[in-house]
């Protein structure tokens, strides 16, 4: 994983939805392990971005808003 990366992923809100208006496929992985380790590091390097970790035997995507309370400590 050189460098950073350029793809935007742009959405919107709907009944507590996040709707992808635009989306960009950064990497596959053969395992779940693998790709959380890399949705991680990315985040990690710009956590403003909106990353998503999707499977795709899923035909439509399904993205909850989840809204968080408290402080999240220095990592």
């Amino acid at each position: 994983m050189g460098g950073r990366y350029e793809p935007k992923t742009k959405t919107h809100s709907d009944s507590d939805k996040r709707i992808p208006d635009q989306i960009a496929v950064i990497n596959i992985f053969p395992d779940s392990p693998q790709a959380m380790k890399s949705y991680s590091s990315l985040h990690k390097e710009s956590p403003e971005r909106e990353l998503y970790v999707l499977h795709t035997a899923r035909e439509e995507l399904d993205i909850s808003e989840r809204n968080w309370l408290g402080i999240r400590g220095i990592r």
